[in-house]
Formats: structure tokens, sequence, C-alpha cells
């Protein structure tokens, strides 16, 4: 018995032994791994053109929608407007804040017979074209209000006139204020310097910067005594607000009043200023066509931004 006892136990231990060796020999467990799968790309988001409204004078406004997160460059080719003046070309939009902007521009027709339409071929490679019709409604202040406010309020004033000794000239100085320098832009993008020019109401004689100096003869009148000199002067002021080193060009528009035209429209158009003589001192007033004041004669129509 006890031998049979004993070969219990040997039999258990080699057990045992076997079992250890097999345990030693097993490979060591491996942690889990779980796999994500990579999201798919989004898909371009499209930059729709639109027409706002046609105001009186037959400028056509244009708003566009960019639905991208973030700004957008697009080229040249990419924004294209037909039917319009050259002068309008300039302020195109190429860059696009995200969201929609209105309005972005507006464009006079280039003849009596076409509208300005304006052509977007965004990032999704799709073309889409923004053309007036005839129900597009006419401009009113709260169609050409701007989606990104405007706090600006410029005036261009006459700040000192001084006849020359002998009196044969007469002097002034025009000070443009109620402009800072940064451009208003959308918030996605960043505020430039704004470019600031005045010209001689023909786009001549252009001078950058908030103040300007001029000087005509004095003309004289039908009994031969000395008269006063019309001064006509205008201011062009351009924001530019840019992202990843473009830079795009916009002309601000607003109303004033009950009026859909912006106080930088009637800079544009300019300050015509009578100066006159009185008792050899040089007096200023704002001009009025029912006053007699010496100079060269106001030319009509409206005058065309410089490109």
């Amino acid at each position: 018995m006890k031998r049979a006892f004993v070969a219990v136990v040997c039999l258990s231990l080699l057990a045992a032994a076997c079992s250890d060796d097999t345990d030693d020999a097993a490979p060591p467990p491996t942690e889990a791994t779980t796999t994500t799968a990579e999201a798919p790309a989004a898909a371009p988001a499209p930059i729709t053109p639109e027409v706002v409204c046609v105001r009186f004078d037959g400028a056509v406004f244009f708003a566009y929608a960019n639905d991208a997160d973030t700004p957008v460059v697009l080229d040249d080719d990419s924004s294209v407007l037909a039917g319009a003046r050259a002068d309008d070309e300039p302020y195109v939009p190429t860059v696009f804040a995200a969201g929609r902007v209105s309005p972005a521009f507006y464009a006079y027709p280039g003849d009596a017979t076409t509208a300005p339409t304006w052509t977007v071929t965004g990032p999704d490679a799709e073309s889409r074209t923004a053309t007036p019709h005839a129900d597009t409604p006419e401009c009113t202040v709260e169609l050409v209000t701007p989606t990104v406010a405007d706090p600006r309020t410029p005036v261009l004033e006459v700040t000192s006139a001084a006849v020359s000794p002998d009196g044969g000239t007469i002097t002034i100085d025009v000070t443009l204020t109620g402009v800072p320098e940064p451009s208003v832009c959308s918030d996605d993008l960043t505020a430039e310097p704004a470019e600031i020019t005045m010209d001689d109401g023909d786009g001549g004689g252009t001078v950058e910067g908030t103040t300007s100096t001029w000087t005509l003869p004095v003309a004289t009148g039908p009994d031969g005594t000395p008269g006063g000199v019309l001064f006509p002067v205008a201011a062009l002021v351009v924001d530019r607000c840019s992202t990843d080193g473009a830079t795009q060009s916009s002309w601000p528009t607003g109303t004033v009043g009950d009026v859909p035209r912006g106080a930088f429209e009637d800079l544009r158009n300019g300050l015509s200023t009578c100066v006159r003589l009185v008792d050899g001192e040089a007096t200023a007033s704002p001009f009025s066509p029912t006053e007699r004041c010496g100079g060269p004669p106001l030319t009509g129509g409206a005058r065309t931004r410089p490109g």
C-alpha cells in the first residue's frame, strides 16, 4: 500500500512539473488594440455671389456667402466682373471672409445696354453667377447697410485760405477727419491701413494722406475786379483687408440719412468750395450754384473712382 501511495505522489509531482513547463513555454498575452477609421475630408465649401439691389443711379450692389469657416482666397480668374466700368475692377473680391458679406462691392454698367454680372468659381470648382433682373429690388437704406458696421464719420473741410501777397492766387488747406488709420474689415481678416488720397475732383493732382494744399489763380469779374476761386477737391478712402498674404481693396459703402448713398461717396464726389476776396482777405464758403464764383466751372456727372 505504501508503494502505491508513493507512486501516486510521484505521478502527481511529475504532472505538476509538466504543467509548469507548459506554462513557461506559452507566449505572453498581447494588449488589445482599437483601429479608428479616419473621417472623410469635408467637401470644399461653395462661395455664392448675389445681387442685393440696383440703385437709382444704375449702380448694382453685390454680396456673397462663403460657407467655409475661414477666409478663402481666389485668383482673379475665379472672380470675374463683366459688363461694368473698368474703374470698378480693383474692388471685385478675391479675398472672401467667412459667412455673408453685404454689400461686398458695387459696380456701374459699362454701357446703357449691359448690366454688370459677377461670376465666382469657388473652392468646390462650381461657377455661380449673380445677375440683376427686372425683379431686382431698388436699393434702400436697409439693403445697403453693411453687415460689418462702419462707425466712421468722414468730414472733408477747408481749414485755411490765404491770398498771395500780389493778390493773384489763393491757397487753401483741406483736411479729412473722422477716418482712423485701420480699415474696417470682417473679424476674420486683418485690417491694414486704409489708403487715402485727394485730388482735384477730376482724378488729377493726386495727393496721398489726410491733408492737402491747393493753389489757383484769382478770377476777374466782368467789371475787372477780383472775384473768387472755385476749388473742387475730392477724397478717396479705400479699405484694405488681408489674410495669408493676400490683400483685398474695397470701397466703403453705407447710407446718409434716408438715402442709400454713403458719406464716403460724398467724399468721392468732392467738396466744392468758393473762396472770395473780401477786403483783401480770402474767405471760404461752401459753393452754391446760385452764387457767382470765379474759376473753372464744374463739369457735370459723377466722378469715377481711380483704378
